[in-house]
């Protein structure tokens, strides 16, 4: 007859089992820019901050209220405030007046991790007018309106994804990445393995998996030039 043990030892066992899972992780990524700019501004010299206090009063109420909008209250209190800068958009372009694309006055960029999943971090930023408006969006997704998106599956079962679909997931020649992807939404889970290059370009085999729901997005090849 085969020992049973008590039933408060295998909940615990349970218990125990389960938080492992949950945490250990065998990788860890960082993705992103923590950089206050994100582009370049040539000679110009941004002011920079490190707390959103620095805003105006106005500015601060409106990009509080659109993040709350777009990410719900539960995930953007997990979003930790980084860094900002600031342009004096009239100084800017006397400094570059062959300037042609929007320039913005604030950039705010913002950490959100999930340790548990093997994210370490990944940085997002939004780049706002004098008033607080929106000119390019925050690279995160309108988790208020889609609130499966305020959770990823883990680094552990993007691999496994990969593998199941025969793609190398360890090496030097293997990237992998988390981004956003504006066309559909989501963040994404993203494995490049470097196949060939010659001295122009570089071949590569790309899986892209949404990060929130599993799905296999791109399961093909991508190109670049050096």
């Amino acid at each position: 007859m085969a020992y049973k043990l008590p039933t408060t030892i295998l909940l615990l066992a349970s218990l125990f089992f389960c938080a492992h899972v949950a945490i250990a992780q065998t990788r860890s990524i960082s993705y992103g820019n923590p950089s206050p700019v994100g582009i370049s501004l040539g000679t110009y010299e941004p002011k920079t901050f490190n707390s959103l206090d620095a805003l105006p009063a106005n500015v601060r109420t409106k990009v509080d209220d659109h993040l709350r909008t777009r990410l719900g209250d539960a995930f953007y209190s997990q979003l930790v405030f980084v860094n900002g800068s600031s342009i004096n958009v009239a100084d800017f372009l006397r400094a570059n007046p062959k300037t042609q694309w929007r320039v913005h006055t604030y950039e705010l960029v913002f950490k959100y991790a999930d340790p548990k999943k093997g994210l370490k971090s990944y940085y997002a930023r939004t780049r706002l007018n004098s008033n607080g408006d929106i000119i390019d969006e925050i690279d995160l997704p309108e988790v208020a309106k889609f609130p499966l998106k305020a959770n990823i599956i883990s680094i552990d079962d993007a691999i496994a994804i990969a593998k199941s679909r025969g793609h190398k997931t360890k090496g030097a020649v293997t990237n992998l990445t988390i981004r956003y992807l504006d066309d559909v939404g989501s963040l994404a889970w993203v494995l490049e393995s470097y196949i060939s290059s010659d001295a122009y370009t570089t071949t590569s085999k790309v899986l892209i998996i949404d990060a929130h729901s599993g799905v296999v997005l791109k399961d093909g090849f991508g190109g670049g030039i050096k």
